[in-house]
């Protein structure tokens, strides 16, 4: 391990100086400028046909934060199969109710189960070099 005196050491004998970072600065424009007709290229690909649009200001701000947040921010995947076959028939019986309020889709059942499991803390497990941890049932 390396301890502040050893840094500060390797500095002192390598007279080494900071750097400061240099600062790069976005420029945003509010005013976005049209061109008069824009060159839209058809290319096709596997028989079909495609032909590139422009996007809007908005819809590059949203594809900006997104792949930022897709590159910079940790984030993991996790898959399982299961049989929703319950749900669907729930569902059913929901959505043919006249008095039901609003329609449901599965996602919403989904939605609402993984955030009962997140409240249980058996379904908190983390994974270690090559086992699961899983906490105790409290009662």
């Amino acid at each position: 391990f390396f301890i502040y005196s050893d840094v500060q050491n390797f500095i002192d004998t390598n007279q080494l100086k900071i750097k400061p970072h240099a600062v790069v600065e976005e420029k945003i424009t509010t005013k976005q400028t049209k061109s008069e007709t824009p060159q839209k290229q058809t290319m096709e690909s596997g028989g079909r046909r495609f032909h590139d649009i422009e996007i809007s200001s908005v819809r590059r701000s949203i594809a900006k934060r997104l792949t930022y947040s897709k590159t910079n921010i940790p984030h993991q995947y996790i898959s399982i199969t299961s049989n929703v076959d319950q749900i669907l028939k729930l569902r059913k019986q929901m959505i043919s109710d006249p008095k039901a309020a609003a329609k449901v889709s599965v996602n919403d059942f989904i939605v609402k189960a993984v955030a009962y499991a997140l409240r249980v803390s058996y379904s908190k497990k983390f994974i270690r070099i090559s086992f699961w941890k899983q906490s105790k049932l409290e009662n």
